[in-house]
């Protein structure tokens, strides 16, 4: 199972039981990582032989699998397959590494059910063996955490502050990349000389940033923000109020993925709420999320820092960033139905 997939899973099956636990596998190459919270265990799949599948699935005991990979693992999914119900989800599949390795066709004969990417996937898992009244269709699953919460009163109190100026936010900006936000908006007042900067700095404060044109938003009282006509800049320090500019920005840039290295964030947190996003080709553990949104236009991809200023000059244009912003939306709510889909399957599966 993709780790991202983990939580979002996990927090739908506890709507139906809020003791459900999950244990993730991944790949054998697949670097350590802590197990999110709730997740009760991360481990590498075990060898693909009966005696290694089998002792692992007697020392776990799960009720369901939930099969979110192309790879196909025969006497895994046998031994699962002999004590649960297996649902394969999420995942796109594999023709030439099936046949390459002579994956027989009856074992896909007996999943319990198939949710595949789309169309032409789903007649993928069908030339595998899967039976076609078993498989549906219902896109990737969610791979992100529940978007940051919006503070509603706060965006009340700001809005007739903001006097309908056109407002890019850029979180978690560390050091190195300060100045270069700050020079992109001076590039920007030049097109736009009403634009406001939302810079939430992981720490200190760029040079060139003029202190009588900005004003600072306390997080414990994020209402009282006194910005006016004059401020070009509001400085944010708080990751808590992230919700709320998101959802206030037309334009996010994600300047952690401009250069390597650096702590990445979802791209899904301003994706569900309703802001365009510009972001860099350094995409950290959210590289499935980025590549998705760059493949269906729903976000503008530039090469380096010097090239946010231009980008997001041209999204702050009304009409295309409300495109783009909806373009990714929908990818982040299609994540969420897909998942529900596949919660309600496995619950359906183990009731029967």
């Amino acid at each position: 199972m993709p780790l991202a997939a983990a939580p979002p899973l996990l927090r739908r099956l506890r709507e139906e039981d809020e003791e459900t636990t999950l244990l993730v596998t991944v790949e054998p190459d697949a670097a350590r990582a802590p197990a999110p919270p709730g997740i009760a265990d991360v481990l590498r799949v075990p060898a693909d032989h009966p005696p290694f599948a089998r002792a692992f699935l007697d020392r776990w005991r799960p009720d369901a699998c939930a099969w979110l990979s192309g790879t196909l693992r025969p006497a895994l999914m046998d031994a699962a397959m002999t004590r649960m119900p297996l649902v394969v989800a999420g995942a796109r599949a594999d023709l030439q590494a099936a046949f390459a390795f002579g994956i027989p066709g009856a074992l896909l004969r007996r999943a319990r059910r198939v949710i595949a990417l789309d169309q032409r996937d789903a007649q993928s898992w069908r030339r595998l063996g899967a039976p076609g009244d078993r498989v549906e269709v219902a896109g990737p699953l969610q791979t992100c955490a529940e978007p940051p919460p919006d503070d509603e009163p706060t965006r009340r109190a700001l809005t007739p502050r903001l006097a309908g100026r056109p407002v890019w936010f850029a979180p978690a900006v560390p050091p190195a990349l300060a100045g270069v936000v700050a020079q992109a908006h001076l590039g920007v007042l030049r097109r736009a000389h009403r634009a406001l900067l939302v810079l939430e700095l992981t720490d200190g404060s760029p040079a060139d940033l003029d202190p009588s044109r900005a004003v600072r938003q306390d997080g414990a009282n994020p209402a009282a923000c006194a910005v006016e006509e004059v401020h070009e800049t509001v400085v944010v320090d708080d990751p808590r109020l992230r919700g709320l500019w998101y959802r206030m920005a037309s334009v996010t840039l994600m300047s952690d993925t401009l250069r390597p290295g650096l702590a990445v964030a979802d791209p899904d947190g301003p994706a569900a709420l309703g802001s365009a996003l510009v972001h860099g080709t350094h995409h950290g553990p959210f590289a499935d999320g980025y590549t998705r949104l760059v493949a269906e236009g729903a976000s503008l991809e530039i090469a380096g820092p010097d090239r946010a200023m231009g980008a997001v000059e041209a999204l702050l244009a009304p009409d295309r960033a409300a495109r783009q912003a909806h373009a990714a939306w929908s990818i982040v709510t299609r994540g969420a139905e897909s998942t529900d889909r596949l919660a309600v399957t496995l619950f359906d599966l183990i009731d029967a």
